[in-house]
């Protein structure tokens, strides 16, 4: 029987990147700044509930999330 020391040494996935499609992007842009991340600004009169697109914030372990 196989345990935990005696497994094949496969690659293991990493998790570099993770994404949300979402309706309002304006809450959820809003609700992820809160809670620290970085998302780039957009200029004063564009209206983030229509921005359409996705917009990105790189977390400092370089790993993405994308709404």
């Amino acid at each position: 029987m196989e345990d935990a020391t005696t497994r094949s040494s496969a690659p293991v996935p990493v998790l570099d990147a993770v994404g949300f499609v979402v309706a309002d992007m304006g809450a959820t842009v809003t609700f992820y700044r809160q809670l620290g991340l970085d998302f780039p600004e957009v200029a004063a009169d564009v209206d983030l509930s229509t921005l359409e697109g996705h917009v990105e914030a790189v977390l400092p372990s370089g790993d993405a999330v994308d709404v």
